[in-house]
């Protein structure tokens, strides 16, 4: 494990939930799929609609 990947797992088990993110030849997570804000909220929205 490298020191990336040590300081993600330690920001996740100190924040209780799961990161993901790719870019510069790596990736962390990366066959995970995330919910975008931008997409998450009007799912969201409407499930506090009902």
């Amino acid at each position: 494990m490298g020191r990336v990947s040590k300081q993600l797992a330690a920001l996740e088990a100190r924040g209780g939930g799961r990161l993901g993110g790719y870019g510069g030849g790596g990736a962390a997570r990366g066959g995970e799929r995330f919910p975008l804000c931008s997409s998450f909220k009007v799912l969201v929205a409407a499930a506090f609609d009902r």
